[in-house]
C-alpha cells in the first residue's frame, strides 16, 4: 500500500470518528452558566424570604427588611440577625458587589470590621483589607478617632458615593444579609 493510499483512509477513518464538543466553547460555557445561575436561584429560594440579586456576572443571595423593630440594628445585633438566618453581613469587595447591593438600600452595615484587634477584616474570609479604594473621601483616616478601647469600629456602606465609611458599631442603620 503506498503512502497516498494510507493518508486517505487515516483521513477517512478520523473524519467518521465522533468528535466530543470542547468544553471551553462558548455555548457550552453558556449553558453551564445557566444551568449554574438557575442552581443558584432554586437554592436561594429555598431560604425564607431571600432574593437573588444580578449585576454582570455577579449574582448574591440576600435579605432585607424595610419594616419592623429589626430594620435598623446596631452592627452586632445585625450580625447575629444574619447568622440566626445562616448567613452574614453582606460584603461589598468589588465593584460589581457595590453596584449590585447598591439599589437595595442606601446607607447600611456590611461585613467588615476591626474586632477583636484593631485590623480591618471581611468577616466572610477574615482577610486583612489591605488596599481598598472605595472608602469615603478622607477614610479611613477617620478611624483614629474611635479608640479601641472604648468603641468597636465597624463599616458602613453609602451607596450614592459607592464607597465605605469607619462609624461606631452601636449606630442603628440598615443591613442586608448574604447567604453563605
Amino acid at each position: 500500500m503506498n503512502y497516498a493510499k494510507l493518508l486517505l483512509m487515516v483521513t477517512l477513518v478520523t473524519a467518521l470518528v465522533p468528535v466530543k464538543p470542547d468544553p471551553s466553547t462558548r455555548l457550552t460555557r453558556q449553558l453551564n452558566s445557566a444551568k449554574n445561575q438557575s442552581l443558584f436561584e432554586q437554592q436561594c429560594n429555598k431560604k425564607d424570604q431571600f432574593v437573588v440579586k444580578k449585576y454582570n456576572t455577579t449574582m448574591k443571595c440576600i435579605w432585607y427588611t424595610n419594616t419592623g423593630s429589626d430594620a435598623f440594628l446596631p452592627y452586632y445585633v445585625a450580625k447575629k440577625t444574619c447568622a440566626d438566618k445562616d448567613a452574614i453581613l453582606v460584603i461589598t469587595r468589588t465593584k460589581d458587589d457595590m453596584e449590585l447591593i447598591a439599589s437595595v438600600r442606601k446607607v447600611f452595615w456590611v461585613g467588615m470590621d476591626d474586632y477583636p484587634n484593631g485590623v480591618y477584616k471581611w468577616t466572610d474570609t477574615n482577610a486583612t483589607v489591605v488596599n481598598f479604594l472605595s472608602y469615603f473621601t478622607d477614610y479611613p483616616k477617620n478611624w483614629q478617632n474611635y479608640s479601641v478601647f472604648n468603641k468597636l469600629r465597624c463599616v458602613l456602606f453609602i451607596s450614592e458615593t459607592r464607597s465605605h465609611y469607619v462609624s461606631n458599631c452601636n449606630y442603628e442603620l440598615a443591613y442586608i444579609c448574604e447567604s453563605r
